[in-house]
């Protein structure tokens, strides 16, 4: 699980943090602003898409949302089975004895 942001830097192509105190190395302001981008690998391949909000909580929401998206249907996971709550299934138990 990666994420990052990706910013137009002044001097063309884009900023990085290899400067000084996180700066960009080629045109040296801070990064801010732009938007999130998360990248991970799934069976084989690397998804790498944009989470289309600023908000880094966000991002990381995004990004498991869409981990979570893939592997259900690849490991045959249709979500959680109702269950019959706890009274209803005792009270087929007494009444079953009875």
């Amino acid at each position: 699980m990666s994420l990052y942001r990706r910013v137009t830097c002044a001097k063309g192509g884009t900023c990085n943090t290899k400067g000084r105190n996180a700066k960009c190395s080629k045109c040296g302001r801070r990064l801010e602003g732009g938007a999130w981008w998360y990248r991970f690998r799934f069976a084989g391949r690397i998804v790498h898409e944009p989470a289309k909000t600023t908000s880094k909580t966000l991002a990381i929401q995004a990004e498991r949302h869409r981990r979570r998206g893939a592997e259900q249907p690849w490991n045959h996971v249709d979500g959680r089975q109702p269950r019959e709550p706890v009274k209803q299934r005792l009270r087929s138990k007494k009444g079953g004895n009875q």
